[in-house]
């Protein structure tokens, strides 16, 4: 209750009207005398007065009872009423000792604040800013409230953030000595929360260094177990088919012609370009030998000498064919060792069917000499003997070959007795003439028109 209201209450100020024999009278505080029945009057009791209301805020007491009435009979006066509370007196940031001194009842860090101000990192008594609650300037903690799990003193304790807020620094902060043993590194770094932790990590790809795991490499002596040193670094070594440039940088401890390889050697012509030793793409069995074969696209058995492929010895890759003879690989007829012959060249223009680098006609050319038997030597058989020169044409008689030899022992009848009079191109189509008899005295005839032949 606010002082005031205590005075009024302790005063008595009111007008009494008592009905005694139908007469009314008015009373004062002071009493009052009403007329009383013979024998004398009686006196009034005086009212006490009320207290006064409490100063400062406190409640006022309860007054004390009055005191009798001057006349016998008096009542005894009642107590006053209780006093209000009122709010202190202090302005914001004047100075204080309680809530209750200040008329935001807010008494922070010795001032009266304009708030609770009960945040982190916040103060009501920042010099130019009194009573206002205000962030603590960053990297400042004068109430230390950022110590974390740390200490005020240590490397991983905290400050203010200058938002209301605490900031510690982090794991890239080092609060101890670091060391290294056994492939592990060891160090204490602040955990970002004000503590200094103790932290082991394995090195691996790297090895120790004096009091660190190694973070670079120069040679492989810098790299753990199954790393190699690549450009500085330690990478995990190779695996068979990929490239290297030395041993040391394979799984398998093998780098032939620039690749990883699962054996230690593989000499030409094999191979290791898939990272395992073959010939030709293929595994050889133990005792084969890698070996050149020869392509074989018309499937004639003989192959092309200029197209080839190594494999094993033991097995021909599919196509391809020991044999290296054949002249012309995009005809089965065309081979070595053709008998036939045939009027169309055989696929490039060229009739040699045989393979034997030369073209043999199936007819002669026997024109303008006759059907003679160059037959065995006796007196008064042939005109002519075996072996005698006729037209500059040694064994021949009259243009058909001769079955005869030299020293006109047995001559035997001719062997080809049919041919053209003149010289027909392969392919090309004329009139074939035959020998019909084999006599002294044979005739020729015309057979028909066919095509010249060739192998």
């Amino acid at each position: 209750m606010k002082s005031g209201m205590m005075g009024r209450l302790g005063r008595v100020a009111s007008a009494c009207v008592v009905g005694c024999f139908g007469i009314l009278a008015a009373c004062s505080g002071e009493g009052f005398e009403p007329s009383g029945a013979a024998g004398g009057t009686a006196g009034s009791a005086a009212a006490g007065s009320g207290g006064s209301s409490g100063s400062g805020g406190s409640s006022g007491s309860i007054g004390a009872s009055g005191s009798g009435g001057q006349i016998d009979g008096g009542s005894a006066g009642s107590g006053g009423s209780a006093g209000s509370v009122d709010a202190g007196t202090q302005l914001d940031g004047t100075a204080c000792a309680a809530d209750a001194d200040c008329q935001s009842t807010h008494c922070v860090d010795g001032v009266c604040c304009s708030a609770k101000c009960d945040g982190t990192c916040e103060s009501c008594a920042l010099e130019g800013s009194e009573g206002t609650c205000t962030p603590i300037e960053k990297g400042k903690d004068p109430e230390q409230e950022c110590l974390g799990s740390g200490t005020a003193s240590g490397a991983c304790a905290g400050s203010c953030d200058g938002a209301s807020a605490c900031d510690f620094p982090g794991v890239e902060t080092s609060c101890g000595t670091a060391s290294c043993a056994g492939g592990q590194g060891s160090s204490q770094q602040c955990d970002g929360a004000g503590a200094c932790k103790l932290t082991t990590l394995p090195c691996a790809p790297y090895v120790c260094g004096a009091t660190s795991c190694k973070e670079s490499c120069v040679g492989e002596a810098d790299c753990s177990a199954g790393n190699t040193c690549i450009g500085g670094s330690c990478v995990p070594k190779k695996a068979n088919g990929q490239s290297c440039s030395g041993a040391t940088q394979c799984a398998s401890g093998n780098c032939i012609s620039g690749v990883c390889c699962n054996v230690a050697s593989c000499g030409s012509p094999l191979s290791c370009s898939t990272g395992t030793c073959t010939c030709g793409g293929a595994v050889c069995k133990a005792g084969d030998s890698c070996v050149l074969w020869y392509k074989d696209s018309d499937g004639d058995g003989y192959g092309d000498a200029s197209v080839t492929k190594y494999g094993c010895s033991s097995a021909a890759p599919a196509g391809y064919v020991a044999n290296k003879t054949d002249c012309y690989d995009a005809n089965a007829a065309a081979k070595p060792g053709q008998t036939q012959y045939f009027d169309k060249h055989r696929g490039d223009g060229s009739f040699d069917y045989d393979c034997n680098n030369s073209v043999q006609k199936q007819y002669p050319n026997v024109g303008g000499k006759s059907c003679v038997d160059c037959h065995g030597f006796a007196v008064g058989w042939c005109t002519f003997d075996c072996g005698t020169s006729l037209g500059g044409d040694t064994l021949y008689s009259r243009g058909y070959e001769c079955n005869g030899n030299s020293d006109g022992a047995q001559c035997g009848g001719p062997k080809v007795r049919q041919g053209f009079h003149f010289d027909v191109a392969c392919g090309s189509s004329s009139t074939l003439f035959s020998c019909s008899l084999n006599t002294c005295s044979g005739s020729e005839s015309s057979v028909a028109t066919v095509p010249q032949g060739c192998r």
